[in-house]
């Protein structure tokens, strides 16, 4: 039998969104520090896409600067929001909003004109992503404190949508070798008044492709450990992450468009194959899915539970969700694009795995 009855969200869920924010009041002062992190001139806050904390657990022997980071007394875990995702995540940390709060539902989303808008990396030169994200980012904040704001990543991430959704009013630097980044974000944290993000997203797209047992996510996971070594002035810095990963053998796929009964029942399913956003009949979905180890919820179910802090959103909010349970990942192909049935790494669920993220504190924030 299908479960349809959500757990309750754990009190951390959504704490990624007071990240980057306190970092700014650990520099301006006042009630944006709600971490209550030290005192600081400047700050880096270290994003590395898909490092979920058991993740790092498993495979400290491959982190030797990040293990150190955990033995921190002032480290911890804490919860992104749902879905756990980059886009949702990467707007709660670039906004200080709790998923549901700002316009970002979900990896893929259905367009009020019926189509359908990746959150990352869709948007057209015509397009304003901020009308989905309507909100002052903490960089466009970050003025009125005369604090300056720097987003140092991959040189593909340069005015992108999704950059001015999480990043407005931020300095860019693309860089593409992992230590220059570094050592380039170290560079502006040693002036005072600067407050830096630094992102990495080769762990995510290692994941993906190879699993988090694999060589290929090892080797990233050494070259930025061993890169953070750079972070060495009299600044603070956190590292974080947006989201867990959970290894998603194919034998584990469900493919949803081949069970009798789902493709009359819903006429579009998009988004990350654990959090799939579908728009049709529920009840006619749950019936089809008897038996699949699946959650069938609405984001009214999902808002009640504690997973998503508000409902606000000029998008349309889907009809139901289907959230996979334990190692399982569900697919439409009538949408799902054939390089995404590949996938091994898999994000986007509620599972501790996928939402709980490392909050490591290094330099005068020890």
């Amino acid at each position: 039998m299908t479960l349809t009855m959500l757990p309750l969200a754990p009190k951390d869920v959504g704490r990624l969104s007071d990240v980057f924010v306190s970092a700014l009041g650990s520099i301006a002062g006042g009630e944006l520090n709600r971490l209550k992190l030290p005192r600081v001139q400047s700050a880096v806050v270290v994003l590395i896409d898909g490092l979920g904390y058991e993740n790092l657990l498993e495979h400290t022997g491959h982190a030797r600067n990040l293990a150190a980071l955990l033995k921190n007394p002032s480290s911890a875990a804490i919860r992104c929001g749902f879905p756990s995702t980059t886009a949702v995540s990467l707007t709660s940390f670039g906004t200080g909003l709790r998923a549901g709060m700002h316009g970002v539902l979900g990896y893929q989303l259905k367009t009020p004109q019926g189509g359908i808008r990746n959150m990352l990396n869709g948007w057209r030169p015509t397009d304003n992503p901020r009308e989905w994200q309507v909100h002052r980012t903490i960089a466009e904040n970050a003025t009125a404190f005369k604090v300056s704001t720097h987003m140092v990543a991959s040189p593909e991430y340069e005015g992108s949508g999704f950059s001015q959704i999480i990043m407005g009013g931020a300095e860019f630097a693309g860089i593409g070798e992992i230590r220059n980044r570094v050592r380039h974000a170290d560079r502006l944290a040693r002036k005072k008044g600067s407050l830096v993000y630094l992102y990495f997203a080769e762990l995510d797209q290692a994941a993906h492709r190879f699993g988090t047992g694999s060589p290929e996510w090892t080797r990233a996971l050494e070259e930025i450990d061993s890169a953070l070594a750079e972070l060495s002035g009299e600044y603070g810095f956190i590292v974080t992450a947006d989201h867990g990963i959970v290894d998603v053998p194919a034998s584990q796929h469900v493919y949803l468009d081949a069970i009798d009964g789902f493709a009359e029942a819903v006429t579009l399913a998009v988004g990350d194959p654990r959090a799939l956003f579908c728009y049709g009949d529920k009840a006619r979905a749950e019936a089809a899915l008897a038996g699949v180890a699946v959650y069938v919820t609405t984001f009214e179910e999902l808002h009640t539970a504690g997973w998503v802090a508000g409902k606000e959103t000029i998008d349309e909010v889907p009809d139901f969700v289907i959230v996979s349970k334990g190692q399982l990942a569900c697919y439409d192909r009538r949408t799902a694009k054939p390089q995404s049935l590949k996938m091994i790494g898999q994000h986007g669920g509620i599972d501790d795995r996928e939402t709980r993220v490392p909050l490591l504190r290094g330099g005068l924030y020890s």
